[in-house]
């Protein structure tokens, strides 16, 4: 449904002419996704269909640029600030948020991103690490940073922050990954984007990789274009959603794939402003090229059985071609 009006975007585009009146379809998406931009579009091309006057009293064609400029600025702006979760809270709540981490062997990394945490001002108790059967301190690094720890008998991402949000009575739930760091602010831009977006059931956060050059920019430019236009999200963006909205799926592998089309199917999935660190580890090991198409490839397989289906997949297939393991 989401794709609807982007194709027909492109469609009038590619027109050999494209007339005001065109954007009368555009009406019929706002029942697909209301939004305060399609609302606007709507309200402010009226003024077009003022040529049609000129044109039978003066037999000319002619558009004034003041009227363009009061169709598509307001539009610009509201599709901005939307797209980007910018829109201003009109209802301030008093939303309590915790944080699940799934760890697997992930000492290192996780005593980066516990210290990043401590910048947050967020509640330890509100720090669940789901642990998978960790044997390298991770749990010790956990327990010195004052986290609380929740001991899976079994490890597979989806698995353990179910165990994790189970465990957790907040309002609003984050999911981080190990290999992350977070901004400052991530809690407090959180809790402004569920306020206004109250039909939100979740989203997820600006992905910055580590490693600033050239190419990982770009991979983070497009991730965050995915998300921001098609609520598509990756766990190492920082997703979060309201508790009693959603329920996190019990699955290996591709748990986030599935959290974000939950996210979807609740409501506008929530771009938001705070930002998120991700390690590029992977990408050095395998090489950019190969990690990026390992994504995408199993990713789109798992939409595909997902959407054929038309059910809940198990992963344990990808968890084990992913990483060459069974979970």
């Amino acid at each position: 449904m989401q794709s609807i009006a982007p194709v027909f975007l492109i469609i009038t585009l590619m027109s050999t002419t494209v007339h005001y009146w065109y954007l009368i379809p555009v009406l019929a998406f706002a029942v697909v996704r209301p939004s305060q931009y399609l609302i606007a579009l709507s309200l402010l091309f009226f003024p077009y269909f003022d040529v049609f006057g000129l044109l039978a009293a003066e037999n000319v064609w002619r558009g004034a640029l003041w009227r363009q400029l009061v169709t598509y600025v307001p539009f610009v702006i509201l599709f901005w600030i939307e797209m980007t979760g910018r829109w201003p809270r009109f209802v301030r709540s008093d939303y309590t948020i915790g944080a699940v981490i799934p760890v697997l062997n992930d000492a290192g990394s996780l005593r980066n991103l516990l210290k990043s945490l401590s910048g947050t001002g967020v509640d330890k108790n509100n720090v669940v690490i789901a642990d998978g059967g960790s044997g390298d301190g991770s749990l010790e690094v956990a327990r010195d940073w004052g986290a609380r720890i929740i001991t899976c008998d079994r490890a597979g991402r989806g698995y353990q922050i179910a165990r994790g949000v189970e465990s957790l009575k907040t309002d609003l739930v984050l999911i981080l990954h190990a290999d992350n760091d977070v901004d400052k602010n991530l809690f407090g831009k959180i809790k402004k984007a569920a306020d206004a977006y109250p039909r939100s059931a979740g989203g997820a956060c600006r992905l910055i990789y580590k490693q600033r050059n050239f190419r990982m920019r770009l991979l983070s430019f497009l991730s965050d274009i995915k998300m921001s236009i098609y609520g598509a999200s990756f766990g190492d963006q920082g997703q979060w959603f309201r508790r009693d909205r959603i329920k996190m799926p019990e699955i290996p592998l591709m748990e986030d794939v599935e959290l974000a089309l939950r996210i979807n199917a609740a409501g506008p999935a929530v771009w938001t402003r705070a930002k998120v660190y991700v390690s590029t580890r992977r990408y050095k090991k395998v090489g950019l090229l190969k990690g990026a198409l390992d994504v995408v490839i199993l990713t789109m397989t798992y939409l595909f059985k997902r959407r054929w289906k038309d059910e809940l997949i198990d992963t344990t297939g990808i968890y084990k071609k992913y990483y060459g393991i069974k979970p």
